[in-house]
């Protein structure tokens, strides 16, 4: 046993959605998560701007502990839609119907 500092080096990988968005079919929709403390709309747009995404959904942190969930849905066609906070389940079904009326 030693009771000296560790050192973990990290290697980078591939932004798998970034790499799933070059790869795009016709007539799929590639849809991303913004997990973020506060709900920063400009970094959520930044997001869905350089990974090529259809759509984002934005939520906080806050969310990973609880059984409900709010957020903001953005479209990369100018699309916005605040989901206000439900059980993650009906959320989730709410978000499909939206994303599945993106152009």
């Amino acid at each position: 046993r030693s009771n000296g500092t560790r050192q973990l080096e990290l290697k980078s990988s591939p932004d798998l959605l970034a790499e799933v968005s070059k790869k795009k079919k016709r007539g799929r929709k590639i849809v991303g998560f913004a997990l973020e403390p506060e709900l920063d709309e400009a970094a959520a747009k930044t997001k869905l701007r350089d990974k090529h995404l259809d759509a984002i959904f934005l939520n906080q942190t806050s969310a990973m502990d609880s059984d409900q969930n709010a957020g903001i849905a953005l479209s990369g066609t100018g699309r916005r839609k605040v989901f206000e906070r439900m059980p993650k389940p009906e959320l989730a079904g709410k978000l499909w119907e939206w994303i599945a009326q993106l152009d």
